[in-house]
């Protein structure tokens, strides 16, 4: 079983850029049997919309998940609500719509796959998430009681954060996709255990940008410490991934390999 992650959706550029590069990555290849994106950034680099959602999904993706910016778009509550392939971090209050974590059957066979997405909560600011690690081990025994694959997204702005999150789970989830720094590390393995894991995946977003954001007003909150309203860049894209490929009968990762493609939006 192979599964496709794109990294955080950078606005338009990256909503583009992620359609171009799955009809790519599917002519020239069998289409994975599972295919994520975050969308924490599509709509205009905060949040998502239906629309942007029906976009993403329209171009071949199966689930999105989302992040800290899960609430920067005015309808995403009824979206949520009516569409369980869109997930929002699962340790926000109970109270919140939506839902965390999805059981899904996929490719010919309808094998189940657990997604989970998760937040963490150092230097978190747009949202108030309890703290994952003492909570974690439960969600992935409810999920893994009901399939052998299951995939993490957790979006965590250090590295450091989601690097413990790997070894916190290491055995337990076939595989862990850091997101929210929106840079690539170059740090993707497969434990012992056979759990494949990357600390960041990336973005899919304007190649010359500040990940992703317009450089001139980055610079100026930087230089000036005004506060800014961001705008997503424009132009060609860095389209950064991961495909891993997973023992359905076992869920042990076997493989995982980074992507970084230059994509003309």
């Amino acid at each position: 079983m192979n599964i496709l992650f794109l990294g955080v959706i950078m606005g338009k550029t990256g909503r583009r850029a992620a359609a171009r590069f799955i009809s790519k990555f599917t002519a020239e290849n069998n289409r994975p049997e599972l295919i994520i994106v975050n969308g924490d950034h599509a709509t205009e680099g905060s949040g998502l919309t239906g629309d942007t959602a029906g976009e993403l999904l329209g171009a071949g993706a199966d689930i999105i998940t989302l992040g800290q910016n899960v609430w920067g778009q005015a309808d995403i509550e009824s979206v949520l609500d009516k569409r369980p392939d869109i997930l929002r971090p699962f340790n926000l209050p109970g109270t919140s719509p939506g839902r965390g974590t999805l059981i899904t059957e996929v490719g010919i066979g309808r094998v189940p796959v657990g997604i989970i997405n998760i937040s963490g909560y150092t230097f978190i600011g747009r949202i108030l998430p309890d703290n994952p690690f003492p909570i974690i081990h439960d969600i992935v025994k409810d999920v893994s009681a009901r399939t052998r694959v299951t995939v993490m997204d957790f979006f965590a702005v250090p590295t450091a954060e989601k690097a413990a999150m790997r070894y916190h789970l290491d055995g337990m989830i076939s595989l862990l996709v850091g997101t929210g720094t929106h840079v690539q590390t170059a740090d993707e393995q497969i434990s012992k255990t056979g759990t494949a894991s990357i600390t960041d995946v990336g973005m899919v977003g304007a190649y010359d940008s500040v990940v992703g954001f317009e450089k001139d007003g980055e610079i100026k909150r930087f230089t000036t410490s005004m506060k800014s309203f961001p705008r997503t860049a424009e132009g060609r894209a860095r389209v950064d991934a991961v495909l891993c490929e997973v023992d359905p009968d076992t869920g042990w990762a076997l493989s995982i390999k980074r992507i970084s493609e230059i994509i003309e939006t």
